[in-house]
């Protein structure tokens, strides 16, 4: 059986070739397994690219993940942890190998997807969970089985219906080409907080 990713940033709607899906933004890791003996077969969960072989996985660069609940990936030792390092930098996983299908280990295989790429990873079964530490109802939401992903591809018209949005919240006239430039300094440009 596959191990079960949940996931409690928020999701978001976005338009695939199937539709509205709801989905999280992640990032594609190749992990470094070392360098491919011709004696030695590659693992089911391991991918071989240039005599070398790697594992991907899927990582939140948005959601950190410090009480040990969930599996992390830790970019300084470039492994996977059960338990994160203490100041150490570990973003939560969002795929392991195990959930890529052969069809997207052949994307990475070919280059179509590569190491450091921004993806789109459906979800499903948007819930609540009981948190024992804090007392309290989380939010969860669980990564879709079979693993679906989407190529992260920022449209022009994915910034102007952000930018209507944007409008909208802050009861600027969308006509306004100062709002625009405002929108756009602050998505790109985002102030830094204090």
């Amino acid at each position: 059986m596959k191990t079960i990713i949940k996931v409690s940033k928020e999701i978001q709607e976005v338009e695939t070739s199937m539709g509205a899906k709801k989905c999280v933004e992640g990032k594609l890791v190749l992990i470094t397994e070392g360098m491919s003996p011709y004696d030695r077969a590659a693992n089911s969960d391991e991918i071989v690219i240039e005599d070398m072989y790697y594992k991907p996985i899927i990582i939140s660069e948005t959601e950190k993940e410090k009480d040990g609940h969930a599996l992390v990936y830790d970019a300084v030792s470039e492994q996977i942890l059960r338990e994160p390092y203490i100041d150490s930098d570990c973003y939560k996983i969002l795929a392991l190998p195990e959930h890529f299908t052969n069809k997207q280990l052949q994307a990475i295989v070919d280059g179509k997807l590569k190491d450091g790429d921004k993806v789109i990873v459906e979800v499903e079964g948007h819930g609540f969970e009981w948190d024992f530490n804090n007392n309290k109802y989380v939010n969860i939401t669980i990564i879709k089985q079979p693993l679906t992903l989407h190529k992260s591809e920022e449209s022009w018209g994915n910034i102007v219906n952000e930018f209507k949005e944007w409008a909208r919240r802050n009861n600027k006239n969308i006509k306004d080409s100062f709002a625009f430039s405002g929108f756009l300094a602050n998505k790109y440009h985002p102030p830094k907080r204090k």
